[in-house]
């Protein structure tokens, strides 16, 4: 439940809830693990859980306060969060996971946001468990109710798909079975797939990790790393230079992405292999300590002239709004106000131009979109206010009026 849908620092009341979602039971969550908050419905539900058998051997109580309030779970383990959160997910059907497909699509039209790439998250193949977190999805059939929507003619947003690889089994037994039997951008301008990615095993697996990216040099798959400081930079750095030299890379389009951290030398040499560098923009709504800096170092990137593109890690990490990120991108402001980014700052121009046409380059799709030309799919935005000249404070609340995806109007206020 992020903060550009409540102004207050705080998850919503029992009360807010039913009167925003009155007829089935919510749970709005805080980031990955927890805590959460449930509406009425959903305590009713919750405590009626807790005072019968245990529906599953890892089962912990929810212990649901009387204000809706829920406490976290951990990473492994599971915990009251992940409980609640695993009894809602046996309650869905297909029916259920359909619509909220459909509420998401309508909801990303919304705001003008017509195309998405989605990292997947940490893959948990199998039935449900109470030891799963937000953050834990079954990667074989996760997209089921999209898929099916597809089939029917229904999606109204663009959808690639990556394949995040979470392995350190040195025999890498899922990334061989996805390079040998599947496709990159396989699919129709709607949905497709897409590579690698977010990474193709743990950047901190070591040697595992340095055989994953050879494998995906050898497949000559395009291929992507999230990494977290300068050291993690370096690592990926490194190894594709290794594997430029042995395979030849520089046509494959490799990224790096989130980078709070660069320097000149690396930047340098990712741009000499044809690498580009997504940055990630959704530090406002982590960043809590305003002597702390949040990154990341947008105007350092940008100047350096390497192939370059802004990326808001929604839905699971931040909102899915991307006016907010742009707001971001361009004031250094976090949710509380803070400067939190000093001399790091976008204009509106730039950080509008990463957010469209540059990404259509790490989609592999600059031929078809990210710009208004003659000969590509027509997806356009009328926006409820002039984006150039409104208050730097309002661009988080940018909506759309009108958004058209392939010349066909799907959002129209």
């Amino acid at each position: 439940w992020h903060p550009n849908q409540w102004a207050e620092h705080r998850h919503p009341t029992l009360a807010e809830l039913d009167a925003a979602v009155p007829d089935r039971p919510v749970l709005p969550y805080e980031r990955f693990t927890g805590p959460a908050v449930t509406n009425t419905l959903g305590k009713r539900y919750f405590d009626s859980i807790d005072a019968g058998p245990k529906p599953h051997p890892d089962y912990k109580p929810i212990n649901t306060s009387a204000t809706g309030t829920i406490g976290a779970a951990g990473f492994a383990g599971g915990g009251p969060c992940a409980s609640a959160l695993y009894l809602l997910l046996k309650l869905q059907t297909p029916a259920d996971r359909k619509r909220s497909t459909l509420d998401a699509m309508n909801y990303s039209a919304s705001l003008g946001l017509t195309s998405m790439l989605d990292q997947v998250l940490f893959p948990t193949p199998g039935p449900l468990s109470p030891t799963q977190i937000l953050s834990n999805l079954d990667q074989y059939h996760m997209y089921d109710a999209w898929l099916d929507l597809h089939k029917e003619g229904r999606t109204i947003v663009r959808l690639q798909m990556n394949f995040l690889q979470n392995q350190t089994d040195p025999n890498l037994p899922e990334l061989k079975e996805r390079l040998r039997n599947q496709f990159q951008y396989f699919g129709d301008d709607m949905m497709m797939t897409g590579s690698i990615g977010e990474w193709a095993a743990p950047l901190g697996a070591g040697a595992v990790w340095k055989e994953a990216q050879r494998l995906v040099a050898e497949a000559h798959w395009h291929n992507e790393n999230a990494v977290q400081n300068l050291a993690g930079l370096r690592q990926v750095v490194e190894a594709y230079e290794e594997l430029n030299k042995q395979y030849g890379i520089s046509d494959l389009r490799w990224m790096v992405h989130h980078v709070p951290e660069v320097n000149k030398d690396l930047l340098d040499r990712l741009k000499a292999m044809n690498c580009g560098v997504e940055i990630g923009a959704f530090r406002w709504v982590t960043s809590s300590d305003p002597k702390v800096p949040a990154g990341p170092p947008f105007r350092t990137i940008v100047d350096h002239g390497i192939k370059t593109g802004i990326h808001g890690d929604g839905v699971h990490i931040a909102p899915l709004n991307p006016w907010s990120h742009i707001q971001y991108a361009v004031t250094g402001i976090n949710s509380f106000g803070d400067q939190v980014n000093p001399g790091q700052h976008l204009t509106r121009q730039e950080a509008l131009r990463l957010f469209t046409r540059e990404n259509a380059w790490f989609m592999k799709m600059e031929d078809k979109i990210g710009s208004i030309e003659v000969g590509k799919l027509g997806d356009l935005v009328v926006l409820d206010r002039d984006y150039f000249a409104i208050p730097e404070t309002d661009i988080r609340n940018v909506r759309s009026q009108m958004t058209i995806v392939g010349g066909k109007i799907v959002h129209g206020a």
